[in-house]
């Protein structure tokens, strides 16, 4: 009699079971066309979570299509040691058990890691299991293996060998209780309150000094320069000057250096380089010594002084206490500052002490005028990345102040722009103009055009439209957020996925359309259009508009460019392998209404990037 409820696990796990036994999933076949897939291996910190489950559900279903094709279907499984995770959990697991990884020695703390990986990878074969995964597990790899291991040795001396490896100093990542070096992807950033600590500099034998206003006093010992914005006027005169650091009583130079913002705090900056990112590039522009302050554990060295082995906030506390008994703390009372802390932002200053305003006060003021002027429903701040809080803290205050429009500010942040050899700089003649790129990127275009077809009409007008669209399309084909480094070479170059691609292929529309010479109609057998190439075309054109409000919701023009590249490719792949120009009426008819489509299509996606779409190349 049969179960009036299915049981799956009666009866799933031993197919599964079966279908391993009897090979289906084993590759190796030679005389098949190989297809491969390598399966993201998980970390063996855990169990498999949800997105785990989707990945690899896609993954199966694509192998198990090729498998059936006809493919030599390989699908790798593995698992990663996953490191300096797989440590902690480990750590944690002797701690739970009265045990500490320091008092057990490094063989038994190893033999402990084995353990965790050997019992958490038989969870996760398990969870493939269950899921009916086709892997081959005969492949079966883990980032530790022998062979992966040697691999990755000879890649590393082969590089080192090339000279693309190479030792330097540099800010990292320190996690000073695991006493490791940590990837920025191991980092976890938060933002916490913080406070504005104003600090004398006295100039050396003068009763000046520089105001310095910093979050880390206690980091004063590793400093080695104070930096002042070389276009400030109000500093000019104390370049090349010294000051003398407080407390440790040694004098430091005041230098010249863009990274100093005239609009944050005094426009005066300390320069740690051996313990801020920032710092260490401006030390590395001007020479300066890296003082390193810090032990391993994250308390204070002998180089501190009296502060040695004190943690970072005992050290700070004690040097705030010295500043004030030295008389070395600036007064920063008649600020006029928007106290922010219950939405965790750091206090927002508005006013100086001496009435002068910021960029925050004028950015307040410039929402209201644009509110009252143009009552926009939406208004788009488009300003680089290091701006995210001077937005959060102006449209915050908007809210406290009992608008409800400050949620039709939006900050669209993008990345730094970056040249070959080195960081932007005005001062250092490191720039490049925009008017200089495109028309360079013009005259190629020309000189481009006059080789290939000496004859063209409206040279000028084509060159113009193709040269400036290649510099849009290329800054547009980037997710905005990322730093981008300028390259001439790969913004004027009109090969792979480019703008001029794209513009060639709708040239090519066009001359087929007027080759035909006939009306293009709608009113066709769309089954004639069910070839693979016709339907791929068809398949992209369908994604437009979803691109578009996938595009103006995450405000990422790339989306756009990446669409209109992919339906040029699916375009002259269709245009290559299906002639339009048939004898049969009908068939002649579906293949114009598709070129049609498409022409229009993209001269659509191009107007919205704010491009030309050339009828003739």
């Amino acid at each position: 009699m049969l179960e009036k409820k299915y049981d799956h696990k009666l009866t799933e796990e031993s197919k599964y079971e079966q279908w391993k036994e009897k090979g289906y999933f084993k590759s190796g076949d030679k005389s098949k066309e190989p297809f491969c897939i390598v399966l993201p291996p998980p970390n063996v910190t855990g169990k498999l979570h949800l997105g785990h489950a989707l990945d690899v559900s896609i993954q199966d279903a694509i192998i198990r299509y090729k498998r059936m094709q006809g493919y030599d279907a390989f699908w790798l499984p593995g698992m990663d040691h996953a490191a300096i995770a797989t440590e902690s959990k480990v750590v944690k697991r002797l701690k739970d058990n009265g045990q500490d990884k320091t008092t057990i020695g490094r063989e038994k703390f190893i033999e402990e890691c084995w353990n965790w990986t050997h019992e958490h990878g038989d969870i996760i074969r398990a969870q493939w299991a269950k899921l009916g995964l086709s892997l081959d597990y005969d492949k079966e790899r883990f980032t530790l293996d022998e062979g992966i291991t040697k691999a990755v040795k000879k890649v590393f001396v082969d590089f080192y060998n090339q000279g693309l490896i190479y030792r330097g100093n540099k800010i990292i990542n320190w996690d000073p209780v695991a006493m490791t070096a940590l990837s920025n992807e191991e980092v976890i950033y938060s933002e916490e309150k913080g406070a504005f600590y104003h600090i004398k500099y006295k100039l050396e034998n003068s009763d000046e000094y520089l105001d310095i206003a910093t979050t880390r006093p206690e980091t004063l010992f590793g400093d080695t320069a104070v930096a002042v914005n070389p276009e400030d006027t109000r500093y000019q005169k104390y370049i090349g000057k010294n000051v003398v650091l407080p407390i440790v009583n040694k004098l430091i130079p005041v230098i010249a250096d863009e990274h100093a913002d005239m609009e944050k705090g005094t426009g005066c900056v300390k320069i740690t380089p051996a313990h801020d990112p920032n710092d260490f590039e401006v030390g590395n522009r001007h020479n300066l010594e890296r003082v390193i302050v810090m032990n391993d554990d994250a308390t204070m060295n002998e180089k501190c002084g009296k502060f040695a082995g004190m943690t970072t906030k005992q050290c700070r506390k004690a040097v705030i206490e010295e500043l004030k008994e030295k008389n070395l703390l600036v007064e920063s009372d008649g600020a006029m500052i928007v106290d922010l802390e219950d939405s965790k932002l750091p206090p927002a200053l508005i006013q100086k002490r001496d009435g002068s305003t910021l960029y925050l006060t004028r950015d307040l003021a410039s929402a209201f005028y644009r509110k009252k002027l143009y009552d926009f429903d939406k208004s788009i701040y488009v300003v680089g990345s290091q701006q995210e809080l001077h937005f959060k803290q102006c449209f915050e205050i908007i809210k406290r102040m009992g608008y409800e429009w400050y949620k039709d500010m939006i900050h669209v942040q993008f990345g730094m722009v970056a040249l070959e050899e080195g960081t932007m700089s005005t001062r250092k003649g490191r720039v490049v103009f925009l008017e200089d790129v495109l028309n360079q990127a013009i005259d190629r275009t020309r000189q481009i055009i006059e080789e290939k077809n000496p004859d063209a009409e409206n040279i000028d007008e084509v060159a113009k439209a193709v040269g400036v669209g290649a510099v849009v399309f290329q800054e547009l084909s980037n997710s905005r957020i990322k730093d981008y480094t300028f390259s001439w070479d790969r913004t004027l170059s009109f090969e792979g996925e480019t703008g001029p691609y794209v513009q060639y292929t709708h040239a090519r529309c066009c001359a087929v359309l007027r080759k035909a010479g006939q009306p293009v109609s709608a009113d066709i057998n769309y089954e004639l259009l069910s070839d693979q190439d016709a339907a791929d075309v068809l398949s992209v054109l369908e994604n437009f508009n979803k691109s578009l409000m996938t595009a103006m919701k995450k405000n990422e023009p790339h989306i756009v460019t990446r669409f209109v590249l992919d339906l040029a490719q699916a375009f002259n792949k269709f245009y290559h392998n299906s002639p339009i120009l048939v004898d049969d009426a009908d068939l002649r008819a579906a293949r114009l209404a598709l070129v049609e489509a498409t022409r229009q299509t993209i001269e659509n996606a191009l107007k919205i990037l704010g491009m030309k779409a050339p009828q003739k190349m």
